[in-house]
């Protein structure tokens, strides 16, 4: 009898992935995001915005802001929380900017 050994895992490459690029193949990690700055800045813009909105829907909308910037929430979340946040947006004209960098962070969610 001979014996088995494991094929070698090979090198393992982690790869952070903004915008929605993607890397293909065998022991790969993808940290698939935002940069932080960028998330910092629309998260900033969006409390601004806040008061431009309803005054029965402005509590919703900044909890759902907290939930799209806390990291730890598990991307689904914050995937909600982001198309939440569009929908409110999309009646604000002077959101568009906001609007248009929100986009990118959902579609990075989304993967």
């Amino acid at each position: 009898m001979s014996e088995q050994t494991p094929a070698a895992a090979g090198p393992s490459f982690t790869q952070n992935v903004y915008g929605g690029t993607a890397a293909q193949g065998v022991n790969v990690t993808q940290n698939i995001g935002v940069q932080a700055d960028q998330l910092a800045d629309l998260v900033r813009q969006l409390r601004g915005l806040a008061p431009t909105l309803p005054q029965a829907d402005q509590e919703e909308f900044l909890v759902d802001v907290e939930v799209l910037e806390d990291t730890e929430q598990a991307p689904r979340a914050r995937l909600s929380a982001g198309q939440r946040i569009m929908l409110a947006l999309n009646a604000a004209p002077a959101a568009q900017a906001a609007v248009e960098t929100l986009g990118q962070v959902i579609g990075a969610l989304g993967g």
